[in-house]
Parts: structure tokens; C-alpha cells; sequence
């Protein structure tokens, strides 16, 4: 089995860099099948403070109370068209 075949198979996720409308840089993704984004820690007060925060992601609504789809994150599943979007850890 080569390198990339072993990680295909022990992948648990995928995450994509993204850029809030304020700028601020997060990840967005898909671990364990729960949607997910992460944000940096605001303040780290000590060195226990984690430097990130995972939380569930919940789809945007419009005004009208429906899902904006081009806000939606691929339904949260990876696939080939967004493999050059992968982050590479």
C-alpha cells in the first residue's frame, strides 16, 4: 500500500481555508461525517488555551428563511473536483 493510499484510508475529514466577509481566516469542512468549521482562538490566556475551536456547522439562511446554497459547504463531502482545494497536513 503507498503513502496516499494509506492516508485515503485512515482519512476522518477534510477541511478547506476560507475567508469570513470581515476577513477573518477560518477552516470549513467535513470530519466524521458532521459538517464542521474551526476558528482560531481569540485569546490565549494560557498555554493551556487551545489555539483552536472546532464547532458543528449550521447551513446560512436567507431573509426568506431559505437555504442559501452557495453558502453551503459542498454538503460537507469531499470529492474529485475539490481535491486541489485540499489542505495539505
Amino acid at each position: 500500500m503507498s503513502e496516499s493510499e494509506k492516508m485515503e484510508s485512515e482519512r476522518i475529514g477534510v477541511l478547506w481555508k476560507a475567508k469570513s466577509k470581515n476577513g477573518m481566516e477560518y477552516l470549513k469542512g467535513e470530519v466524521l461525517g458532521e459538517r464542521v468549521v474551526v476558528f482560531p482562538t481569540k485569546e490565549k490566556r494560557t498555554e493551556s488555551t487551545p489555539d483552536y475551536q472546532v464547532l458543528k456547522s449550521v447551513p446560512t439562511r436567507t431573509d426568506k428563511g431559505k437555504v442559501d446554497e452557495d453558502k453551503q459547504q459542498d454538503k460537507g463531502k469531499y470529492n474529485d473536483k475539490n481535491k486541489d482545494k485540499r489542505i495539505p497536513f
